[in-house]
């Protein structure tokens, strides 16, 4: 029998008002110098850490009375009973100073907290006192079933946490499952997605086939490390009856950036007419298109380089921050984060994220709404609720980037 999951219909039900429907998290994905990365593993029924990674080039480093450059950066978590409650589980705050280190090019550490044993909500504000910019990150941590992605860990091979889940081809890891786990199934997936449909789209979403593509056996007590040889989903379990697991998405050596022809012509998709789209592919000298393609918007190179240092900066930024079974920049909040520009606010519930779109530079205000997923391989899958009235900004926006000016760009 083949099954087969719509996961658009898979929604976690939630119609109340959370405790931080009231707070504009759109700085976890404007355009700040200040990136912070996060992961949350949980090592024992109460405790949990939380790793943090930020990129020195995005922090600000000022001398200090000792002629050194510092970085100084201040981290306040809080982690609540759950997503509804204002009852505080945990809460510290902590400054990172830190002079800069030329050969790791990150400033990464560890915060341990206390947890609950259901589903708790944690918030962590980071600010680069330096530079004056705030990021917030918010999660809803599940520790209820034994398995799932928040109970295992991830290191290289030298023994240093890793703080994403995304593996470049031809890495491998160490992975550390629950304590008693010692064989786990490893389901493969190694289909390519289709990009998002335009926001006013009446398609169905693409099935998702939960039959893998090949599967296999790990005995972790004879393993010094899993490698990993061809892009795709590598879906981790201890139990193959339940749905708890932890993914690792094997991705381009250089991801998140764009580096390949291919992937920057697949990116112009959402920009190109079909004609203009399948010359690009079709080209015998795929580089020098691209470059023609820009050039035409433009009309100079100077305008030509910017709006592909901006375009494709903000394909990479959607790796970033919307990477879920598929890459960032193919979801439905890449699209849109792509064309628009980050939204100028983010509200979310439980189950939504809710971006808005400020008048500014030709393009009407408008709103997004995107309705969480249910889906067995990641947390960051939203899809988006899609309405024809949404055609109109879509079609400006687009005719913005065709015209040689760059959508949302304030």
């Amino acid at each position: 029998m083949n099954h087969k999951l719509i996961l658009f219909l898979l929604i976690i039900s939630s119609c109340s008002i959370t405790r931080y429907s009231s707070t504009d998290f759109a700085s976890q994905y404007q355009n700040l110098y200040i990136k912070p990365a996060y992961r949350c593993y949980i090592y024992s029924t109460d405790s949990a850490s939380v790793l943090y990674q930020f990129d020195q080039n995005g922090v600000l480093f000022k001398r200090d009375a000792n002629n050194k450059f510092q970085s100084e950066i201040s981290i306040t978590y809080l982690i609540y009973k759950d997503a509804r409650s204002n009852e505080l589980l945990d809460s510290g705050s902590t400054i990172i100073q830190s002079g800069y280190d030329s050969l790791s090019n990150v400033i990464q550490g560890k915060i341990n907290l206390k947890m609950g044993g259901g589903i708790s909500y944690l918030v962590i504000k980071s600010r680069d006192i330096n530079r004056q910019q705030e990021h917030i990150f918010e999660s809803v941590i599940d520790n209820r079933i034994k398995g799932n992605c928040y109970q295992y860990n991830i290191t290289d091979n030298f023994g240093q946490e890793l703080i994403s889940h995304n593996i470049p081809v031809g890495s491998s890891i160490n992975l550390i499952p629950p304590p008693g786990t010692n064989n786990l199934t490893v389901r493969c997936y190694f289909d390519e997605f289709p990009f998002a449909l335009p926001p006013f789209s009446n398609f169905p979403p693409a099935l998702f086939d939960l039959h893998s593509d090949s599967s296999y056996q790990l005995n972790l007590a004879d393993m010094e490390g899993i490698s990993f040889n061809r892009k795709g989903i590598y879906y981790f379990q201890d139990d193959t009856m339940s749905t708890s697991g932890f993914t690792v998405i094997c991705t381009d050596e250089d991801f998140p950036v764009f580096t390949s022809t291919n992937q920057l012509i697949e990116s112009l998709r959402y920009l190109t007419t079909r004609k203009e789209y399948e010359n690009l592919r079709r080209s015998t000298d795929q580089k020098r298109a691209i470059d023609d393609f820009w050039l035409e918007k433009a009309g100079n190179n100077e305008r030509g380089r910017k709006l592909i240092r901006v375009y494709y900066g903000r394909a990479s930024d959607a790796n970033l921050h919307f990477t879920s079974f598929m890459e960032g920049w193919k979801t439905d909040r890449g699209m849109i984060y792509i064309i628009f520009g980050p939204p100028s606010t983010v509200y979310k519930t439980v189950d939504t994220e809710t971006w808005t779109y400020r008048y500014n530079q030709g393009l009407p205000a408008c709103q997004f709404v995107f309705r969480k997923m249910l889906n067995p391989f990641t947390a960051n899958d939203y899809l988006m609720q899609r309405s024809e009235l949404l055609q109109r900004p879509w079609f400006i926006a687009v005719d913005t980037w065709r015209a040689g000016r760059i959508a949302g760009d304030e």
